[in-house]
């Protein structure tokens, strides 16, 4: 492990994962899910709530979308949107697609509530900001170790499943492109960067539907592999079929 160039506050949040890893590496995630007694809990429809939040790992309910679609152009957003039946809007402190959409911000949380609350009202949907208070994760790192390509729909983290970034595939065109961001961030100088490796990777979960082809587990695969080839073996993609896990 190089501490040379990764802060040791994060080095410690990084030791935290090993045992997880290692159990991901030698049994699957699908083993992973079966040995969570309440994994049901995780494709509540109910957490949902038609609350569009962002991928962050800190965010754990809603209908996952980089940036609450901030970058998306406001015609595309307001389609997919309301294509989702989504009635509020959120935004978080140490938005990362906020930041990309506005870099010339100096005051970055303030400003994104602030687009929160006008896009909102365009929309006519209600808005929340969510504090790093809130989250759950440190205010100014990024501690995934995962992310979940969700097809199902329904998908939230629980308590005993890694800390990942979440995007919700079924919902919005955006996924492939989503992951991409979510990787860059969890490589970039924020997430654990250079301790992925090809011994400790990051694990890509693939969440497939239980019924629908067109988000079958070999789709959501062949997008895994093309938006992951730029960091090869330190990204592993696992999946398996979620009917019997998410209680269908």
């Amino acid at each position: 492990m190089n501490t040379t160039t990764v802060d040791v506050l994060t080095v410690a949040e990084w030791e935290k994962t090993l045992e997880e890893q290692k159990f991901i590496s030698e049994r699957g995630v699908r083993r992973l899910f079966a040995k969570i007694g309440n994994v049901t809990n995780a494709f509540d429809p109910k957490r949902i709530a038609r609350s569009v939040t962002c991928v962050d790992e800190g965010i754990t309910s809603g209908l996952h979308l980089a940036g609450s679609g901030v970058l998306l152009s406001p015609e595309r957003r307001s389609a997919e949107l309301a294509a989702a039946g989504v009635t509020e809007l959120t935004t978080h402190d140490g938005c990362g697609a906020f930041g990309i959409a506005f870099p010339n911000e100096t005051d970055v949380n303030r400003a994104c509530k602030r687009w929160g609350a006008v896009e909102a009202r365009r929309l006519g949907l209600s808005h929340r900001h969510i504090t790093a208070q809130e989250m759950d994760r440190p205010a100014r790192s990024h501690i995934a170790t995962a992310i979940y390509y969700d097809a199902t729909g329904t998908f939230n983290r629980i308590a005993g499943l890694p800390k990942g970034f979440v995007v919700s595939r079924k919902s919005f065109s955006s996924g492939p492109g989503d992951l991409a961001l979510c990787l860059k961030i969890a490589f970039g100088d924020l997430g654990f960067g250079k301790l992925f490796t090809n011994v400790s990777p990051l694990n890509i979960i693939l969440l497939p539907h239980p019924s629908d082809r067109n988000l079958s587990l070999g789709v959501l695969e062949k997008e895994a592999q093309t938006v992951a080839v730029p960091y090869g073996r330190r990204v592993r993609i696992d999946g398996f079929k979620t009917a019997w896990f998410a209680g269908n």
